[in-house]
């Protein structure tokens, strides 16, 4: 067992000297097991992607890149052939790139722009095509999975625009890039969560787009071993039933499913390290395409330096862990950053802080 195990971290070692010369593992999606790697690669050295989104083809990847002296690009693989190309370049050693996705037809990637050192943020769309780069009226825009109402943010107010770029909600709001919120799938609802400053309480809202109507006002039902944390949360997603809604902490406060209707804690994610956290925490957390699966990355080890487990799937509606497990080969000292499902929900790709960039095959369909 020792040498099958010597070998393999031989082989690992010896696939990471020829990606540092470019190269990259490809395998067909039809013929690998779930669970499996169809594509490994490495960016070059000194930069990491610390986002990453699916083109609609569900075979292009979008990587918000940050460079170590300075700096963000965007980078576009395709996963076919394992060409990447960098799509988009700023040199300032300031900034760094908050949101990505593409948009409805994929013809364009859209991402906001900001700096470490102030709030100042512009959301852009980029030509994959032309490289040609404009920037958009608002700030990330949202939108509900029929892509006919989209949410945006404009200072202390969180907007839902209609098919025509008409207003249907204003919800006022200490600071709209702060304040966590998220369209149900058919946009007719509106979820917020409100912290204080201190972070010592925590409030949960649902809003009805059509009528501009507040339909449940409550505090975050944090579970009772959270008493003396801190009271925030970082991501809001609705399920499919548009009944359920999944809310996450990140690094500090875990992930809870709660009833859309009454605003009761449904269920809890136990802590996979013993001896560490009560409930799960996600260094990164995203659904699968028809909302039934979590995908999300488990932070093992949170300081000095975090340390992430391998990206694992749960059931929406329960919380209960799903199999596969996402095994980055050779394993990763360093924090995943992001994670992404495709499209069609066939791959799951996992970017991390030690330049590595995984897409895996997934069950989900």
């Amino acid at each position: 067992m020792g040498d099958r195990d010597a070998a393999r971290a031989e082989l690992e070692k010896a696939a990471v000297r020829k990606m540092r010369e470019g190269y990259v593992e490809l395998r067909a999606v039809d013929e690998t097991e779930p669970g499996g790697v169809v594509f490994h690669g490495l960016l070059p050295r000194r930069s990491n992607a610390n986002m990453v989104a699916f083109h609609p083809d569900g075979h292009t990847l979008a990587l918000a890149v940050s460079i170590q002296e300075g700096g963000r690009e965007v980078h576009l693989v395709d996963l076919r052939t394992g060409v990447r190309v960098v799509a988009h370049k700023d040199p300032d050693p300031d900034a760094v790139t908050r949101t990505l996705a593409f948009d409805a037809d994929g013809s364009h990637v859209t991402f906001t722009a900001g700096t470490r050192s102030s709030m100042t943020e512009a959301t852009y769309a980029l030509s994959p095509v032309t490289g040609r780069l404009r920037e958009l009226l608002y700030l990330r825009p949202q939108w509900d999975d029929a892509h006919r109402r989209v949410l945006v943010r404009d200072d202390s107010v969180l907007r839902v625009l209609g098919p025509d770029g008409e207003p249907c909600l204003d919800v006022p709001v200490t600071s709209s890039l702060t304040s966590p919120s998220t369209l149900s799938p058919s946009g007719r609802l509106l979820a917020v969560a409100r912290f204080s400053a201190s972070y010592s309480t925590c409030g949960l809202e649902i809003w009805e787009v059509e009528g501009a109507r507040r339909v449940l006002s409550v505090p975050f039902p944090f579970p009772d071993r959270t008493d003396g944390m801190a009271r925030y949360l970082l991501e809001l997603a609705f399920d499919a039933t548009e009944r359920l809604l999944v809310a996450s902490g990140g690094l500090h406060v875990g992930c809870y499913g709660v009833s859309v209707d009454t605003g009761e804690l449904r269920w809890t994610i136990a802590g996979s390290t013993r001896g560490a956290y009560w409930y799960e925490r996600f260094e990164a957390l995203t659904m699968s395409p028809d909302r039934t699966v979590l995908v999300g990355v488990p932070v093992q080890v949170s300081m000095p330096e975090r340390v992430t487990a391998p990206a694992a799937t749960y059931d929406v509606t329960t919380g209960q862990r799903l199999a596969p497990t996402y095994e980055t080969p050779g394993g990763s000292p360093y924090a995943a950053t992001d994670v992404a499902v495709s499209p069609d929900g066939r791959l799951v790709a996992v970017t991390h802080i030690s330049e590595l960039v995984t897409v895996f095959r997934s069950p989900l369909p």
